[in-house]
């Protein structure tokens, strides 16, 4: 029998239950693979970094979402860097530049159009420093955190994208995210290449 307290929820009530069971459930699973690549990692590379501190160290692999290429083919830009990329780069990203985690991007001059897709387990300081830089842009999840609201508030461009979204994965294998994702454009180069890409609608 379900407990009292459950009995008498309403439907809000019950739902808040169900998504709040749902984010625990999805960092026990996410806490389980990093358990199993971390393993892995310690016995095939021995010689690999250690995470900066605002990577979130033992969660930095599971950050591992790469942009899929039709979304850069839409908008058809090129980027200067692209401050958020895996160790070796992707593949996917136009640009002619790469920081990876092992040059940790927030101790690095930004120079010019940016691409970011940033860590999802701690993207606040590197939303910070892409709103000060001011000319990119970022794919990132829709959020309740404070980082959000300033990038709702001080965003250039807002673009949504589909819902079905799907990123690349270190396997090569696409997966999906729970949260809707939308692309944050600042400057000029970046609301154009938005608006022109009609990935979704522009704010």
């Amino acid at each position: 029998m379900l407990p009292s307290i459950l009995l008498s929820c309403d439907l809000v009530t019950w739902c808040n239950y169900f998504f709040h069971f749902i984010k625990i459930f999805r960092r026990i699973l996410i806490n389980l693979s990093l358990k199993d690549a971390s393993n892995a990692d310690r016995g095939s590379s021995p010689t690999a970094h250690a995470a900066p501190a605002h990577y979130a160290k033992d969660r930095y692999m599971a950050d591992d979402w790469y942009t899929p290429k039709w979304v850069f083919d839409s908008l058809s830009v090129e980027f200067d860097i692209d401050v958020c990329s895996p160790v070796g780069g992707t593949g996917l990203v136009p640009a002619k530049k790469f920081y990876s985690i092992e040059d940790d991007a927030l101790t690095q001059d930004w120079k010019g159009f940016v691409w970011m897709n940033p860590p999802y387990s701690n993207p606040t300081p590197f939303m910070d420093k892409f709103i000060k830089h001011g000319n990119g842009i970022s794919l990132v999840p829709v959020s309740k955190a404070k980082w959000f609201g300033r990038v709702w508030d001080e965003a250039h461009t807002l673009c949504i994208l589909p819902p079905d979204l799907k990123f690349e994965r270190p396997d090569g294998k696409p997966a999906q995210i729970m949260f809707q994702c939308i692309l944050v454009g600042m400057g000029q180069t970046a609301t154009s290449a938005l608006v022109r890409s009609k990935i979704g609608r522009v704010r």
